[in-house]
């Protein structure tokens, strides 16, 4: 388990990152966090992203299906995922 400064470090990357980082439910595929790059990428705040699917505000071509397959594919590993749409 992760320390409270671990935690804390955490947070502070994720606040920080230039990129977009939505970190979403393996069950669900919704988003349950953005930081402020990724409401920028949206044009609303980061909150307003929170419980959305990426199918909600992907480009056509990149569907829900899509993006539940990536999240399940990562999630075994529990590492994370980079992914761009076009």
């Amino acid at each position: 388990m992760a320390s409270t400064e671990d935690a804390v470090i955490y947070q502070d990357v994720f606040d920080a990152s230039p990129d977009p980082i939505m970190v979403h439910d393996v069950d669900t595929g919704t988003v349950v966090r953005a930081n402020e790059a990724a409401g920028a990428l949206l044009g609303c705040a980061p909150e307003d992203i929170v419980g959305m699917h990426v199918g909600e505000f992907s480009p056509s071509g990149f569907s829900t299906a899509d993006a539940n397959d990536l999240i399940a594919e990562a999630a075994p590993r529990g590492s994370p995922r980079r992914t761009q749409t076009t």
